[in-house]
């Protein structure tokens, strides 16, 4: 059975009722990547590595939630329900209601490069937390959780005239990012498990 079912058959709902709704968020022709990483990825930073349960429902039915289930159900949670109070940083470009394909184009500078060292450097650097980065600029979205990061300083030089306003100095920083991604379905818990590779 899938997550929805397992969740509407723990409630006891035998019409079914989440599994309609997301039944009712698809669509034919959708893309293949097409999902809800936007879902996945705050719930894998804010949740601990599932284990399975099990648990029954209001007329006695055992239902096994397997590590994966919980994931997707959290996911889905995170994505479809839950009115987070997340902050967006940089924005996805459009010019004619196209993403331009060229790696710079006026008015799509995206995040600030030193926007991105600073959330870098307060998010995994010092409260030992995570952030979300899209890490396509074209068309898809791949949200995936930024866990951690080294950043190596590789020059300086004095302001320049297309420097940010109030540019003391620029500086030019090779930053390495660790993100998490995402993996098959498991019954039980992977991540600091003997199955974690």
């Amino acid at each position: 059975m899938s997550p929805a079912e397992k969740y509407d058959l723990y409630l006891g709902r035998y019409d079914y009722p989440t599994v309609k709704r997301v039944w009712g968020e698809t669509r034919k022709g959708a893309s293949s990547w097409h999902g809800i990483c936007h879902g996945v990825s705050p719930s894998s930073l804010n949740h601990s590595e599932p284990k399975a349960v099990t648990v029954y429902n209001p007329d006695g039915i055992e239902i096994t939630f397997y590590a994966s289930d919980v994931k997707a159900l959290l996911a889905y949670y995170y994505a479809k329900v839950s009115d987070s109070n997340s902050v967006q940083v940089g924005k996805r470009c459009f010019i004619n209601g196209r993403i331009p394909l060229l790696r710079y184009t006026d008015g799509c500078k995206g995040i600030n490069p030193g926007s991105l060292h600073i959330i870098m450097a307060n998010k995994p650097g010092i409260s030992k937390t995570g952030f979300i980065a899209d890490l396509d600029r074209y068309g898809q979205v791949w949200n995936h959780p930024a866990i951690k990061f080294e950043s190596k300083i590789l020059r300086t030089s004095e302001s320049e005239r297309d420097s940010a306003y109030g540019t003391v100095k620029r500086v030019k920083v090779r930053s390495k990012v660790t993100f998490s991604a995402t993996i098959n379905p498991f019954e039980q818990a992977v991540i600091a498990t003997n199955r974690a590779k």
